[in-house]
């Protein structure tokens, strides 16, 4: 069970490092984030090709959210793909690894006043974080598993 163990000390590090980084943001804050539609364009063309994962407009939009930065980011060495929107309760994140987890569907969990659901598949890891009510979140993610891999 040694990969296992590794995978969930990745996975709490992970979650709580992604957690920090949306406590920085408040609804406001977000909804003033720029959007530029050809770049964001090129941006998940970008992640798209490390991820190995169709994330074009029709995939990631999702309803009652506003897509306001695709971007690659690194964590312990691996990297990590965040969609940043904004919503009517505050910032929501999906971030994607391109690595295998645990396969399985998660629950939703709270921290620092946030609702996260993590969840494996298709040999990539999802997490989907915000300042969402629980049902929204599970609502979003089950949209999420159903486009990106389930």
């Amino acid at each position: 069970g040694e990969l296992f163990e590794e995978a969930d000390a990745f996975e709490e590090e992970w979650i709580a490092a992604v957690a920090g980084q949306l406590s920085l943001y408040n609804a406001a804050s977000v909804d003033s984030i720029k959007v530029d539609e050809a770049e964001q364009r090129a941006q998940l063309n970008k992640l798209r090709d490390v991820l190995k994962l169709d994330l074009s407009a029709p995939k990631v939009e999702l309803e009652g959210l506003t897509l306001k930065r695709a971007e690659l980011l690194h964590f312990q060495g691996r990297k990590v793909a965040e969609l940043l929107y904004a919503s009517e309760h505050g910032p929501v994140a999906l971030c994607i690894v391109a690595e295998p987890g645990g396969e399985g569907e998660g629950e939703v969990e709270s921290r620092d006043g946030l609702n996260f659901i993590y969840w494996a598949a298709s040999g990539r890891r999802f997490l989907l974080i915000g300042a969402a009510p629980e049902e929204r979140i599970d609502a979003l993610a089950a949209t999420i598993a159903s486009r990106l891999g389930s």
